[in-house]
């Protein structure tokens, strides 16, 4: 059993050591050790699966209506408090079981601030062409960048979206 631990924990150092590399943070040290303190349990090595992302938006129906026409993403469930002070709304495409958290929040008057931007998600299209023309279409198109064959589309709350060729 504990030899097969080990064996465990190389194969997982080696596929970790690509992402330690790249800390912009230098955690690289910090990482490893809390992933394999912390996270490793007796019985194995816990897993983690991504499910899903969160951004608050101004206009909830206008931000539905963005998702669906631009990437395809379908409501999946909703939550909606008692009081009405927020709607929580869950798209996502057919293939992924990724999901998008929309929030809406009555109190909320003004659109949201999101700085620099320096963050975003990406999704990859089998039509890049086809993809490209439709947010042209749209004016949604916010950046592109052609030697690295990649665009960015700006939802409307600002919240930029990555679309690259599915290789």
């Amino acid at each position: 059993m504990r030899q097969r631990k080990k064996i465990q924990i190389l194969l997982y150092e080696q596929k970790l050591s690509k992402l330690l590399c790249i800390s912009p943070m230098g955690y690289t040290g910090f990482i490893g050790d809390f992933y394999w303190n912390d996270l490793e349990k007796e019985n194995g090595t816990m897993n983690f699966k991504m499910i899903h992302e969160n951004y608050n938006v101004y206009n909830l129906e206008r931000s539905l209506e963005f998702y669906e026409k631009a990437l395809g993403l379908k409501e999946v469930r909703r939550k909606e408090a008692e009081d009405g002070s927020f709607i929580i709304v869950y798209v996502a495409d057919r293939q992924s079981g990724f999901e998008l958290e929309l929030t809406w929040m009555r109190d909320m008057d003004r659109p949201y601030n999101l700085g620099d931007c320096e963050f975003h998600l990406a999704f990859g299209t089998d039509d890049y062409e086809a993809a490209h023309k439709l947010h042209e279409q749209m004016g949604c198109i916010c950046y592109e960048n052609p030697r690295m064959g990649i665009y960015f589309i700006s939802d409307p709350d600002g919240y930029w979206l990555e679309i690259v060729p599915q290789h």
